[in-house]
């Protein structure tokens, strides 16, 4: 009997190691490799500095991670894909999922702009763009707690402005 335990339980621990491994793999196996970071500097008395990073899947969208340090527990704070360089009021071309407060963290996946243009990691690479956070987005919104340039734009400038066009 205790053969057939020892063995029972060898048998469940290598179904359980493969089951693992497995999943592991699937998730790893969407990713292409290739992923960029960008430095979120802090723009307020905040003081919430982080990095986003942009991975590329298989399938061409975008996998998105932004991720803030100091953040306040149930905040949730917008960021925003602009045109142009943070020192500059360029425009809004795509909406990220927040990020939270509790976590600091926020996933985005996209294929497009809010435009309806597509956007890779390659033209990511070549895009002239910034990324800024902001306070909230109700009485707020004008309030921009990090931010930084991505693409082309990356050059480290930390005098950031804030979203006044919102259109696509």
């Amino acid at each position: 009997m205790k053969i057939f335990n020892s063995l029972f339980a060898g048998l469940f621990l290598l179904m359980f190691v493969f089951s693992c491994t497995e999943k592991t793999e699937i998730i790893e196996s969407e990713f292409t490799g290739n992923e960029v970071v960008y430095q979120l500097v802090s723009t307020t008395d905040y003081d919430m500095s982080g990095h986003i990073i942009f991975k590329e899947k298989k399938d061409g969208s975008l996998h998105i991670e932004t991720l803030l340090e100091n953040t306040q527990k149930g905040g949730i704070h917008p960021v925003h894909l602009h045109h142009g360089s943070v020192s500059e009021d360029g425009y809004l071309v795509a909406i990220l999922n927040p990020v939270s407060g509790d976590t600091g963290a926020g996933i985005t996946e996209i294929k497009a702009l809010g435009n309806g243009k597509s956007f890779t990691y390659s033209d990511l690479l070549k895009y002239n763009g910034s990324i800024r956070i902001h306070l909230d987005d109700s009485y707020n919104s004008n309030i921009i707690l990090s931010g930084g340039n991505i693409g082309t734009n990356n050059q480290g400038e930390s005098n950031v402005k804030s979203c006044t066009d919102f259109s696509f």
